[in-house]
This record gives structure tokens, sequence and C-alpha cells, in this order.
């Protein structure tokens, strides 16, 4: 059985969320010395970019 996805609550926490694409979120990290830029797909039990098919 699939959960939902849910935004880890460490990133929850250090990050902003910048904006939204159809597969995932763009959240920036909350540190003033790097631009530091994350997607995050919105996929339940994606851990790694590996495990995204070739579609997404």
């Amino acid at each position: 059985m699939t959960t939902l996805f849910q935004l880890h609550p460490r990133l929850k926490q250090d990050c902003i969320t910048i904006g939204r694409f159809d597969l995932c979120q763009l959240l920036m990290m909350n540190d003033s010395q790097y631009p530091w830029f994350i997607l995050v797909p919105e996929k339940a039990d994606i851990t790694e970019i590996y495990q995204l098919s070739k579609a997404d």
C-alpha cells in the first residue's frame, strides 16, 4: 500500500517553499551563506532520483 506524499519534517523546518511544478516542489534552504535549491518529487515512498520512472 502506498502512502500519501509528506515533506520530511527536517526539510519543512529548514527550507522555504519557492514554488510547485507538476511533479515536484522547489525549496530553498534557509542558509544565508549558500543558495541551495532543492527539487522534491511529490511522490510517496521516493527517497532517491533513480526511483522515479523515466516519464517523471
